[in-house]
């Protein structure tokens, strides 16, 4: 595998299951047959695009780099208040920044719909591991399957994984043959 990004320290996952996450939510998007599909692969996309330090924050717009924990937890909070429809009262997400220590940027309910919200909180809780905020067990698996890896970040030798891998691969050269035409 090339071209893998560094992630910033905070990430649990490693970096290549977050290159595959990043590829295998591009490609949902690309084949997606319903706008949920494609709007939850472009989510997830966008969510691993900000972290990696580009694009703006998803939820909110906020426009601070590098991607901090602090700010990731925020950003966090931002997609669960939209991913729950506004249910998360403001004074939780401004409490919730405070107790990163990072400035509060309001949920972008205009723009970004519950769908969208859900997958990125999916992510960041994926991303964050351990993150405050009452992240599920199971919003602390990725929000899509992706290959499993081994220690060293080879593709585990079952089928699924090596298929995955394969759709990763198919992805990325999909993606450099549309910047070459």
């Amino acid at each position: 595998m090339t071209d893998v990004h560094a992630v910033p320290d905070w990430v649990r996952p490693s970096a290549a299951e977050v290159f595959d996450l990043q590829w295998l939510a591009y490609r949902r998007y690309l084949d997606a047959e319903h706008e949920v599909d494609a709007a939850w692969g472009e989510a997830i996309a966008a969510t691993v695009v900000w972290v990696w330090g580009s694009l703006i924050g998803p939820a909110t717009g906020r426009p601070e780099q590098p991607v901090t924990r602090g700010v990731a937890v925020a950003e966090m909070w931002a997609a669960m208040a939209i991913g729950d429809g506004g249910g998360t009262p403001e004074r939780d997400l401004r409490g919730a920044c405070e107790g990163v220590g990072v400035r509060y940027y309001p949920p972008d309910f205009c723009t970004v719909d519950p769908e969208r919200g859900m997958a990125m909180y999916e992510t960041l809780c994926w991303l964050l591991g351990d993150s405050p905020g009452g992240c599920s067990p199971a919003a602390r698996r990725p929000p899509m399957e992706i290959p499993r890896r081994e220690a060293a970040g080879r593709v585990a030798e079952d089928s699924r994984s090596r298929e995955l891998a394969a759709l990763v691969d198919d992805t990325r050269a999909r993606a450099a043959a549309s910047l070459n035409r």
